[in-house]
């Protein structure tokens, strides 16, 4: 009577746990599925943001780094690259400032209307770029954007905080001749101040500091 209950049980447990491995797997089967599907969804939008970030369609490469970082808020390479398409939509307006600027007798309606546009784009491009300075990698990238864009539409203080923040962790421009060479227009408003010309001397530093260190 023992050994038949003792089998009995035995029989018992050794179903349960059977049950118990094949729900496991199930789940992990589901589980799996579900993650492969939502890799592949963010594996999309990261193919259609970097596929139209290199054909320069700003617009639409920004519509998909913004599901990235939706999908991630800890993506810092989308938080960037969304924050710099925002900012090259700016570009085309630039132009038609600086065309205008250029002519004999400026209409300053046509700035004015085209200036706003600007801000618009800007207002769009800031929070990505702040966001974006809680990642080392792109730390110092941001803050030259963000210097630039407050620079062009007169915030003089931030675009100086900026900057100063971004050259004293070692940032160096990608322009040749680097700040001192005028080449960035965005800084036309803040050029001649004394606060520019020393950040001028800090990225001399840096680049040597550079050269020392290779």
């Amino acid at each position: 009577m023992n050994l038949h209950r003792l089998a009995r049980d035995g029989v018992v447990l050794l179903a349960f746990g059977l049950a118990f491995y094949l729900v496991t797997l199930l789940i992990q089967y589901l589980g799996s599925g579900e993650a492969e599907s939502m890799a592949q969804e963010v594996s999309f939008d990261r193919r259609q943001a970097e596929q139209l970030y290199n054909e320069k369609n700003w617009v639409q490469s920004a519509v998909h780094f913004e599901r990235l970082v939706q999908d991630d808020p800890f993506n810092g390479h989308a938080w960037f690259f969304l924050g710099y398409s925002y900012n090259r939509q700016q570009i085309p307006f630039y132009t038609l400032v600086n065309r205008e600027l250029r002519r004999t007798t400026p209409d300053p309606q046509k700035i004015t209307q085209w200036n706003d546009q600007l801000k618009v784009a800007m207002q769009r491009a800031v929070p990505p770029l702040i966001r974006a300075t809680d990642f080392p990698r792109y730390r110092n990238q941001a803050r030259f954007m963000l210097a630039r864009m407050h620079a062009y539409h007169g915030d003089r203080d931030m675009a100086l905080q900026y900057l100063s923040e971004a050259l004293q962790d070692g940032f160096i421009s990608n322009y040749k001749g680097g700040l001192a060479n005028g080449g960035i227009f965005e800084f036309r408003q803040i050029r001649d101040t004394e606060e520019f010309r020393q950040m001028v001397n800090w990225e001399k530093e840096n680049h040597l500091l550079r050269r020392r260190s290779r």
